[in-house]
């Protein structure tokens, strides 16, 4: 049961996240293992917004745990965006704090770009980044974002949710 809704979940994602040309079958379902060696990838694919997202989105469904880079299919929000990242030989720390250090600050009145990377403030609400994730897709000042999120896994979520829209602390662009 748990995997035919978890199945349903996935299939909602890919079908609403189409034009992202994710194909059906690439589709990673949650209990799947992450090797380390499938972070590797030959020098033929380029560093691209698409191509992030087309293998960002195949870990949807993704638990999350703890400080997890992909071991056992798992990841935490920052070791997620650094096993995306990696498969395409971008190197970034494991920690969303470190992770904002990095690339070129975009502001939300210029429009974010797929791929770009967005950060928001932890559990406690303060203003220290805790939380990041990497745009799907924009308009305007809203954006939907890929990210492992401790209730969901990895998913997709909406920056004009009220959880996300009272701790948005920034956004960076690294590809």
């Amino acid at each position: 049961m748990k995997r035919a809704i978890l199945f349903s979940l996935v299939w909602l994602s890919v079908c609403v996240y189409a034009d992202t040309d994710v194909p059906a079958d690439s589709v990673v379902l949650a209990d799947s293992a992450v090797s380390a060696d499938s972070v590797l990838l030959p020098d033929t694919v380029s560093l691209t917004p698409d191509s992030v997202l087309a293998f960002a989105l195949r870990y949807v469904g993704a638990p999350y745990h703890y400080a997890s880079e992909g071991q056992k299919g798992a990841f935490d929000c920052s070791g997620f965006v650094r096993y995306v990242l990696a498969h395409f030989g971008k190197d970034m720390p494991h920690s969303s704090r470190e992770q904002y250090t990095k690339g070129v600050a975009v502001s939300c009145s210029d429009t974010l770009q797929p791929g770009d990377l967005v950060f928001y403030a932890g559990k406690k609400k303060n203003s220290a980044v805790g939380h990041v994730g990497i745009v799907t897709e924009a308009s305007g000042t809203t954006f939907s974002f890929i990210h492992a999120s401790c209730s969901s896994g990895v998913c997709i979520s909406r920056s004009d949710e009220p959880y996300y829209r009272s701790r948005f602390i920034g956004a960076k662009r690294v590809l």
